[in-house]
C-alpha cells in the first residue's frame, strides 16, 4: 500500500502538470493579482500561483487537509471554513482592491455545496467584472454515468447536474459563461486497482465530447445586467 505522503506526491505532480497553463492563462500580466482558491484541500494549486506571481489563498473545511497544506507551503495563506460565510474579511478587502480584477478558482466544490445559490452569490459580491472566475464541477452526463445521488463528508446527499443545469444556475446568478472545457484533473492518483482505472478513464476522457467529461470546467464573468 502507497503512504499518504507517497500518494501526495503523485497526486501533487499531475495536478501541477495538467493545472500549470490553466493558471498561467488566469494569472497573466497578473502583478500580484490575488487568487481565490475555494475548497483548496491540500493545497497542490498554491506553486504554480506563486510560480506565475499570483498571492495565493486558499480556503479549506477539513482540517487534515488544511493542516497538511499549512505544513507544506506557506501557512499563512490558508484558512479554515466554509465559503462564503468564513472568508476572512482582509482577504475579502485584499479582493475589492485589487486594480487585476482578482481570480477566483473552485474545483469540485460547488457540486458538493447544498445551497449553490448561495455560493455563486458569495462569488460575485466577492468578484469584479475585470476579475476571472473558473469553477470545475462534477458532470451528471459523463462517459461513465452513475445514476445514484452521493454524500460528501459532512453529510449532505447530493447529485450532480448536467451541462446545461449548471449553465442555467450560473445565469440565475448573474455570470456569462465564457466558455466551457474538459477541467483538467490529475492523471495519476496512486498506483492501486483503482487509480489505475481512473488512469485509463482519464486516456479515454482525452478523445471525448466536453458534454460527456467527467469533469467540466466554466470560465465566467459578471454580467453587465
Amino acid at each position: 500500500m502507497i503512504s499518504f505522503g507517497m500518494r501526495s506526491k503523485i497526486v501533487q505532480y499531475s495536478y501541477q502538470k495538467n493545472y500549470d497553463k490553466l493558471v498561467k492563462d488566469l494569472l497573466a500580466n497578473s502583478n500580484g493579482k490575488v487568487f481565490l482558491d475555494i475548497g483548496s484541500g491540500l493545497g497542490f494549486l498554491n506553486p504554480l500561483v506563486e510560480k506565475y506571481k499570483g498571492r495565493y489563498v486558499g480556503l479549506e473545511p477539513r482540517e487534515d487537509a488544511l493542516q497538511f497544506a499549512r505544513d507544506k507551503y506557506n501557512s499563512e495563506c490558508f484558512f479554515k471554513g466554509f465559503f462564503p460565510d468564513d472568508l476572512p474579511e482582509n482577504i475579502s478587502k485584499q479582493m475589492a482592491k485589487d486594480e487585476n480584477g482578482g481570480v477566483i478558482v473552485s474545483l469540485t466544490t460547488l457540486d458538493e455545496v447544498p445551497d449553490k445559490d448561495n455560493f455563486l452569490q458569495g462569488i460575485y459580491n466577492l468578484s469584479q467584472r475585470s476579475g476571472k472566475v473558473f469553477i470545475a464541477v462534477r458532470n451528471k452526463n459523463w462517459l461513465l454515468s452513475r445514476n445514484s445521488d452521493v454524500s460528501n463528508e459532512f453529510g449532505d446527499c447530493l447529485e450532480d447536474l448536467s451541462i446545461e443545469q449548471y449553465r442555467q444556475l450560473f445565469l440565475k446568478n448573474k455570470f456569462d459563461i465564457i466558455d466551457i472545457v474538459k477541467a483538467p484533473r490529475p492523471l495519476i492518483t496512486s498506483f492501486t486497482i483503482n487509480g489505475i482505472k481512473n488512469f485509463v478513464i482519464r486516456i479515454i476522457e482525452k478523445f471525448i465530447s466536453v458534454d460527456r467529461a467527467y469533469m467540466i470546467g466554466f470560465m465566467l464573468k459578471k454580467s453587465k445586467n
